[in-house]
C-alpha cells in the first residue's frame, strides 16, 4: 500500500499517512506555509508532489474575562470565590471558575458579546456581589461588560465586604 509522507522542512515531525490523505496537526503552522510533500513509490523511494497547499482550520476569535477578587479591610486576595459569566440578554450561565490563591481568575474562550459577572461566596464569610461593586446576586443590576474577539476584558475586579450580623435587641425611640 502506498503511503504519503509529509515532511515539514523546518519541524522535527514526520507524518505517515494513507495514500490520498494529507493532514497537518501542528497548530503553529499558518496557512500558506511552504511544506514539502513526498509520495512513497513502489521502489521505496520518494517523489516530490507539486502544488500542495496547506489549509488550516480557522482559529476561534474568542476572548477572555479576568480580574482579581479581594476582601476585608486589608483587601486581601480571596481564593475559592466562584466567578460566573452570564449572557446579558437572557442571563444564561456561560461559564464559572474559581479564584486562585492569589485571588485572580480567568474565564477563557468567551464568545464575543455582552456579559454580566457574578462573584459568589461559598463560605458565607464575605458578601457576594455582581460587577461593578453591587452587593447581592441580582444580575439585572450588574454592569454589562463587552468581550471582544481575541482580546482580554481585564480588571473585572471585586472587593467583597465581610459578612456581619447583629445579635441582640434593637430598640427604637419614639
Amino acid at each position: 500500500m502506498n503511503k504519503v509522507i509529509l515532511f515539514l522542512t523546518w519541524a522535527l515531525s514526520v507524518l505517515v499517512l494513507p495514500a490520498g490523505s494529507i493532514a497537518v496537526t501542528e497548530p503553529h503552522l499558518a496557512s500558506g506555509t511552504n511544506v514539502v510533500v513526498h509520495k512513497r513509490t513502489a521502489e521505496n523511494s520518494y517523489e516530490s508532489l507539486e502544488d500542495v497547499e496547506l489549509n488550516k482550520k480557522p482559529v476561534k476569535n474568542y476572548g477572555e474575562v479576568s480580574g482579581t477578587v479581594t476582601g476585608g479591610p486589608a483587601e486581601q486576595p480571596l481564593a475559592g470565590i466562584k466567578v460566573s459569566a452570564f449572557t446579558s440578554q437572557s442571563l444564561t450561565l456561560y461559564a464559572t471558575v474559581e479564584t486562585a490563591t492569589d485571588g485572580t481568575y480567568t474565564i477563557s474562550d468567551v464568545e464575543p458579546g455582552d456579559y454580566c459577572v457574578q462573584f459568589a461566596v461559598p463560605n458565607g464569610v464575605y458578601v457576594g456581589e455582581v460587577y461593578n461593586d453591587i452587593v447581592g446576586d441580582d444580575l439585572s443590576s450588574a454592569e454589562v461588560i463587552e468581550v471582544k474577539t481575541k482580546k482580554g476584558t481585564t480588571d473585572i475586579n471585586a472587593s467583597l465586604d465581610v459578612f456581619s450580623s447583629t445579635v441582640g435587641t434593637v430598640c427604637v425611640a419614639l
